[in-house]
C-alpha cells in the first residue's frame, strides 16, 4: 500500500477546520461528509486512486492508525484517533441513518435492464434517459462490478460453517437475491450494499458539481421491503428471460396473478 505524503495531512486539515468552523463534535465525521471536505479543499481534485486505494472506504481505511472507522449506523462515520483521549471513545455519535431513495437506488443497480439513468435536477430525481440525451449518466453498476462487491463481500464475511459456505457461494456465483443467504448473513450484506451504492453517488455527484439530494431517517440500516420486493422482482424476471420453452410452458402462475396481468 502507498501513502502519499500529503494523504495524512489533508485528513488533518479537514477535521482542523471543522474545530476552527466551531463545531461541538469536530473529531467525528459522517464518511460522505469527510470526502466533501476533502473535495473542497483540493478544488475538487482528490481522487481516491491517487493514493493506491480502490474506493473511498479503503482510503479511510489506509489511516487506520490516524482514524477510527464505524460502518453503523449508516453510512459510516470516523473518528480522529488523536482526539479520542479528550471525549468519550468508543461511543457512537448521533447520526441519522440515511436511506438511499428508490429511484437512485434502481439507478445505480439496475444493470439488466440496459436502461441509462440521468439526474433530472428540476425534479431531483433519477429517471431514465432519453434516446438523444447526452448529459451525465448515474453511476450504473455493470454485472461484472456487482459481482465484485458480492465477492468482496464474500471475502470479509468468511462462512462459519460448510453448510453456510455452501449457500453463500450459490448466492454469489447465481446472483441469488438477499433472502438466499443464511439469516446471519443478510444485514450484514444489506449494510455493506448501502454503503457501496451510497460512496458511489456521493462521487458522483461531488464530480459532477451537483448537490445531492437530502435523504430521510430511517429506522434501520437493513434495505426498506419496497427495495427487496423490487429486488425479488427483478430476479424473477431475470430468471424468466433465461428460461427455455419447456421450462416456460411448465411455470405456474396463480389465477389471481393472471387476472392483475390481463386487466392491465
Amino acid at each position: 500500500m502507498s501513502d502519499s505524503p500529503n494523504a495524512r495531512q489533508l485528513v488533518q486539515a479537514a477535521f482542523d477546520r471543522a474545530r476552527q468552523s466551531g463545531k461541538p463534535d469536530w473529531w467525528w465525521m459522517a464518511i460522505p461528509v469527510l470526502k466533501n471536505r476533502l473535495l473542497q479543499m483540493t478544488n475538487r481534485e482528490f481522487r481516491e486512486t491517487t493514493y493506491g486505494a480502490r474506493s473511498f472506504h479503503d482510503f479511510i481505511h489506509q489511516h487506520a492508525d490516524m482514524l477510527r472507522v464505524e460502518e453503523t449506523p449508516f453510512p459510516g462515520f470516523v473518528v480522529l484517533r488523536s482526539a479520542e483521549p479528550e471525549h468519550q471513545p468508543g461511543l457512537a455519535p448521533k447520526s441519522a441513518v440515511l436511506e438511499v431513495s428508490p429511484n437512485l437506488w434502481r439507478a445505480v443497480l439496475d444493470f439488466s435492464s440496459g436502461n441509462k439513468y440521468v439526474w433530472d435536477e428540476s425534479k431531483s430525481v433519477a429517471r431514465p434517459a432519453y434516446e438523444d440525451e447526452h448529459g451525465a449518466m448515474l453511476p450504473t453498476l455493470s454485472a461484472e462490478e456487482f459481482d465484485s462487491w458480492r465477492t468482496d463481500f464474500v471475502n470479509m464475511h468468511p462462512a462459519e460453517d460448510e453448510d453456510s459456505g455452501r449457500r453463500v457461494g450459490v448466492w454469489r456465483t447465481k446472483r441469488l437475491p438477499t433472502h438466499a443467504l443464511p439469516p446471519a448473513f443478510q444485514k450484514a450484506w444489506n449494510r455493506y450494499l448501502k454503503l457501496k451504492v451510497q460512496d458511489r453517488l456521493n462521487s458522483w455527484f461531488a464530480e459532477n458539481n451537483l448537490t445531492e439530494p437530502s435523504r430521510k431517517e430511517a429506522s434501520s440500516s437493513a434495505v426498506s421491503p419496497d427495495q427487496q420486493l423490487e429486488h425479488l422482482r427483478r430476479f424473477v424476471i431475470d430468471c424468466v428471460r433465461r428460461m427455455s420453452r419447456l421450462e416456460l410452458e411448465e411455470l405456474r402462475i396463480s389465477p389471481a396473478v393472471a387476472m392483475r396481468a390481463v386487466k392491465g
